[in-house]
């Protein structure tokens, strides 16, 4: 830990920060905490399973402890002896699919709502999901029935059908070596190494490099063995898109905010970045905008006006 403490922090004031939250976020001191654990692994000085142990032993929780402990106790693992293994990982994004009150987006009849709904703001909070699911979930299902309900009849258009057959054909006439489970491992872990917890020009320049590098083999290097490998492959290509709009949009961000943390853009930066970045795709390009929504409503960062007082 010591290696990855500023001059300013303690190892007891971080833990007592993490304590507070469990989402990595760069507002308070805890960011450190998630920065040794990833560093460590990607130092080579991890588990074999790219963990680090975790000792519980003098530690009381004060959230329902004999729950916890007891669900320990059904894995076999006691935590007055036993060292824990931990690792950090992606569990939620931040961003999203652009909706309106009713959960729709710019495409007639596309609802999104969940992780997959970009409302959640710079930090995503224990809880928040039961606002997507409870409140926005009922108004996309009560909207989507009326879509539903306004065209009973939807036509399909040879038009729309075309690029997805092209691209259909093209992935049964490639003859290569890798599977799209292979891809997608390969994926994951360059995505974990170079945008997960801190990131930096270089990292998110190589997670760039690192997609167009795996276009490029799904286009030549790519095995189509039966039929559900055309599903993962499709897939596939989806998650690239992500990973470019996750990678570009860091990329244009040159600050840190909430689970956003760039080592050489450490601080907040609310003069130049108090802005939302949307992205969309023209003509196959990716094009990024900057433009802060909540320009007039008359956002102020007020403290004492949050839920949890770390957070926003």
């Amino acid at each position: 830990m010591h290696e990855y403490l500023p001059d300013d922090c303690s190892l007891e004031e971080v833990s007592r920060l993490k304590a507070l939250h469990w989402p990595v976020s760069c507002r308070d001191a805890s960011i450190h905490l998630d920065r040794a654990i990833k560093g460590e692994v990607l130092k080579g000085r991890a588990t074999p399973h790219d963990a680090v142990f975790l000792d519980l032993s003098q530690a009381d929780r004060g959230f329902e402890p004999e729950m916890f402990e007891k669900y320990m106790q059904s894995l076999g693992i006691n935590i007055r002896r036993d060292l824990l293994q931990i690792q950090v990982h992606h569990h939620t994004s931040n961003g999203g699919i652009r909706i309106d009150s009713d959960a729709q987006s710019k495409i007639a009849g596309l609802f999104a709502v969940g992780e997959t709904a970009g409302w959640q703001g710079a930090d995503r909070l224990g809880g928040t999901m039961l606002g997507s699911s409870q409140v926005f979930g009922w108004r996309a299902g009560a909207a989507a029935a009326r879509v539903a309900a306004s065209r009973p009849n939807p036509n399909l258009w040879p038009s729309a059908a075309e690029p997805v057959m092209e691209m259909l054909s093209h992935f049964r006439e490639v003859q290569g070596e890798k599977s799209p489970r292979d891809l997608k491992e390969g994926l994951q872990r360059e995505m974990w190494e170079t945008l997960i917890v801190e990131k930096d020009a270089d990292t998110l320049t190589r997670a760039h490099n690192f997609i167009e590098d795996e276009r490029e083999r799904m286009t030549s290097d790519l095995k189509i063995a039966d039929p559900f490998d055309l599903i993962l492959a499709f897939e596939h290509r989806n998650l690239l898109d992500v990973a470019e709009v996750i990678v570009q949009a860091a990329l244009m961000r040159t600050e840190s905010r909430g689970s956003h943390y760039r080592s050489d853009y450490p601080k907040r930066d609310d003069e130049a970045w108090l802005k939302n970045i949307f992205a969309s795709r023209t003509n196959g390009h990716l094009k990024l905008r900057r433009e802060w929504v909540a320009q007039d409503e008359g956002w102020t960062d007020q403290p004492e006006d949050l839920r949890i007082k770390p957070w926003g």
